[in-house]
């Protein structure tokens, strides 16, 4: 089985990517996506998360644990660096479907939209 550096090279190939692209989606620099490739530093479990949910894989699978790429999207809990994570993978899945155009210019209305969208629904399923 492959590892996760090895994993992520090859998700970020598939997607046509090149280091600088991938970290630009993320906020991360080249160097930072490199360090993971290359496993010299390792992501926190949000970003984990937030890569599965982008690469539309499974946490397994992009961890080198599993050969399954099956999907279902995580949303660990209610604190906000999962919201803004997940929110991210949304927002970069919307784009990859065409159902937005251009993440740059997506109204700050519509991403509070989205964020207490999921606030409710983390809410909703703690009830």
């Amino acid at each position: 089985m492959n590892n996760f550096g090895n994993r992520l090279r090859t998700l970020r190939l598939e997607k046509g990517l090149n280091g600088i692209e991938l970290g630009k989606k993320f906020n991360f620099s080249k160097s930072t996506i490199s360090s993971w490739e290359n496993e010299t530093r390792e992501p926190s479990h949000e970003i984990l998360i937030t890569l599965a949910n982008y690469f539309e894989v499974s946490l397994d699978y992009l961890l080198g644990i599993s050969d399954n790429r099956i999907n279902e999207p995580v949303v660990v809990s209610n604190d906000k660096k999962d919201i803004k994570g997940f929110t991210v993978a949304l927002i970069d899945r919307l784009l990859s479907e065409g159902i937005i155009e251009d993440k740059d210019n997506i109204p700050q209305e519509v991403i509070a939209a989205i964020v207490a969208s999921l606030k409710l629904d983390l809410n909703n399923k703690k009830n």
